[in-house]
Parts: C-alpha cells; structure tokens; sequence
C-alpha cells in the first residue's frame, strides 16, 4: 500500500504520482501553518448528529489511524466541526482526507459567518469527482487505495470566531440537511485549515502537515546547489520544467542570483485559472524575456541561453 511519507528539517521531498509511481520532481513550498490543533484526533472536534470510531482502518501514512463518522437517524446535518479564528482578507483552504464507507459523499463546508455565504465543496468518494454545487475552488486528489483529498478556499469576509464542518452526504450536491441512517458512515484523517496574509490570490492546498495539540508551522523552502566547481558564468544553458499554483506574486522556480543570468518566474496580472510564466536574461546591464500562459498546475517548458556574446529565451 502506498503511503504519504515525511521528511526530516532539511531533507529533500521528491514528489511521487499516488496512482503510477510517477516522480513529480522536488517539492518546495512556501511557509504555511496547520491552524487545526488536531488534525487526525476528532474526538476533540464536536460532533453534531454524528458519532466517530477511532482508529478503525488504514490512513493515507500507512498507520491504523483513520476515524469512521456514522451519522444518525435525524433529519438534520450531520458531522463534525472544529472552532478557529478567521481574519477578514486573509484566504483560507480547509483540506481533509476521505474514503468511502456505507456512503459516498462528503462536502467541507468554510462558514458563512466569515465568508459572507457558506462556502462548500464536495467528492463523490466512489470515484474522485467534485459534486455539482460545488464551489469552483473545490479541488480533489487521488492518493491512493481508495482515499481522496478534498480542499476548498476562500478568502473571510468578517473577523469572527467560527466553524469549518465536514458533513456526510446522502446524494450528488451540497444541500448536507438530510434524514440520515445509523449505518451511513465513510471514513476521515489528516484535516488541515492553512492560511495565506496574500490578498493577490485565493489560497491553496499544500502537503500535509500534522498536529497533535497545538498548531504546526511548516517553514518556507528553497533548493540551493553548490556551482562553485562547474558552473561557467560566461556561457551556459539553463533548463526547467515546471507549474505554478496561482495566478499572481513573483516566485523564482529557477534562477542564478548573481546577475540574474537566467531567471524563470510568474508574473503578477493574472486571471482566473491562468498562469503567466515568464522566463528571463540578464547580464548586468541588457535584459530579455519572453511569456505565455498556462493553466495553473499544467506543467510548462523554459530555458534560457547565454554567452559573453548573445542571450536567448524561450517558453513553451
């Protein structure tokens, strides 16, 4: 069974597909902080119309830490929720791990009293699809025997003290009041609300981070290779593959911080759904650059090419 693995402080991630093995290359992320105190302990979330067992089967991490939720025979919500301080301007992603049970649907819900409306999304955990209704930040991962990770991300609206849920569903949408059955059940782990203070763009899922009482924060990353013995600054080649998660801020994926000989960034200005990356030279004193755009998450292709003579930049 394939399992999500953790990394020591200072110890590369490399990436893998759950589904084909396939390595995804280094993962370097920014800072984020797991706002949840307990992130796979629901016993210490409340639960409403809904009862929990506790390690019950195999979680995403190998370990028999996954919790089972029941609903009840009320006709009514039924789930858990936890309580956390949200900040109006500051966009949030709540994040959980599921599998299906006796029934099929699970919606995340960040609540109206910080976000102005309720915002929800949903899975329908018999095949990894988002459920119709679902709002349109809501993404979906297969990670592998049978397990999904759900997210949803919204920016607060109010500075309140409020309740993100997860409720089990009985049917294709987010409506989540039904008449429920002491058999319905599916099974939860790893849930995680993450913050980012950028107002430039919508939050997003990052790796998962644990919590056992308290929160956890993931410091930011960054990848530094030691060129002293064979980089050339006269001539050279530089070469990435790559995707971005959002539509604005500048991040370097890959750069010479000398002089900015080879520089491949994305751009602020862009839109919905679309990422304009950009890759770049400079020697010092002429710079050339040249874009595209891609959606975001879809992999792209930049390299660069320089000598003491002639520059070059191209994208694809």
């Amino acid at each position: 069974q394939p399992a999500l693995q953790t990394a020591g402080n200072n110890v590369a991630r490399f990436d893998h597909n759950p589904d084909t093995g396939e390595s995804l290359g280094l993962l370097i992320e920014e800072s984020r902080t797991n706002l949840l105190d307990y992130s796979e302990d629901f016993s210490q979330w409340t639960t409403f119309s809904s009862t929990i067992t506790s390690d019950i089967i195999i979680a995403p991490d190998g370990t028999q830490t996954g919790y089972q939720i029941f609903s009840n025979t009320d006709t009514n919500t039924h789930g858990v929720s936890n309580t956390l301080n949200f900040t109006s301007g500051n966009s949030y992603t709540f994040s959980v791990f599921a599998k299906q049970g006796t029934q099929k649907y699970l919606v995340l819900s960040l609540p109206s009293a910080a976000f102005s409306t309720e915002k929800k999304g949903g899975v329908d955990l018999s095949n990894g699809s988002v459920i119709t209704g679902s709002n349109s930040s809501t993404q979906v991962t297969d990670v592998g025997n049978g397990w999904y990770r759900v997210s949803i991300s919204a920016t607060a609206t109010s500075t309140v003290t409020s309740n993100p849920s997860i409720y089990l569903n009985d049917a294709d949408d987010i409506t989540v009041f039904i008449t429920g059955s002491d058999t319905d059940n599916l099974f939860i782990w790893g849930a995680q609300v993450e913050q980012t203070n950028n107002t430039s763009y919508i939050s997003f899922p990052t790796s998962y981070i644990k919590t056992t009482g308290s929160t956890v924060t993931r410091s930011a990353e960054e990848g530094n290779i030691d060129v002293d013995n064979w980089f050339n600054q006269n001539e050279g080649t530089f070469y990435v593959n790559a995707n971005t998660t959002r539509a604005n801020g500048n991040p370097r994926i890959l750069s010479n911080a000398s002089n900015w000989v080879a520089t491949f960034m994305n751009v602020t200005g862009g839109t919905a759904g679309v990422s304009f990356n950009k890759v770049s030279t400079y020697d010092g004193t002429n710079a050339l650059s040249t874009s595209t755009a891609t959606k975001i998450g879809e992999y792209f292709k930049a390299v660069t090419q320089y000598n003491t003579t002639s520059k070059s930049a191209l994208i694809d």
